[in-house]
């Protein structure tokens, strides 16, 4: 998932046992694709990657090496509570904390997190005022 082998992608393919995944599942999510959930091993759950860097620079092949992400969820169990978390209740929020992350949201960036995409304006503007004041 990350150039620099920092987070793993869990998603419905790391399932071996997917009629287990089904059974945690509502029905019109069985049998489905589901949103993956990238791990980091200290700021633990996110699943959006929007950024990408293109460059025209070439890597000599000596220096070009494959990182492989460190899987912090060693049971299949965990990865489908993990997936069943993201794709039933994402807006709880709990998927962030799998893989026991040491750093953790705030409650401001929560509360950014929850609001509607039209109302998170207010919210950073409320941050700035706090801080400005300080």
């Amino acid at each position: 998932m990350h150039i620099s082998g920092c987070a793993y992608l869990y998603q419905k393919a790391d399932v071996t046992n997917v009629e287990e995944l089904n059974k945690r599942l509502p029905e019109n999510l069985k049998d489905q694709r589901l949103l993956g959930v990238c791990l980091h091993k200290d700021f633990g759950g996110y699943f959006s990657a929007r950024t990408v860097v293109l460059t025209n620079t070439q890597i000599d092949e000596k220096y070009r090496r494959k990182i492989e992400p460190a899987h912090l969820l060693k049971r299949e169990e965990d990865i489908i509570e993990l997936l069943v978390e993201m794709n039933t209740n994402w807006a709880e929020g709990k998927w962030r904390d799998f893989g026991e992350p040491t750093v953790k949201y705030s409650k401001e960036a929560k509360r950014y997190f929850d609001a509607a995409p039209k109302d998170r304006h207010k919210i950073i503007e409320e941050i700035r005022s706090k801080s400005c004041a300080e």
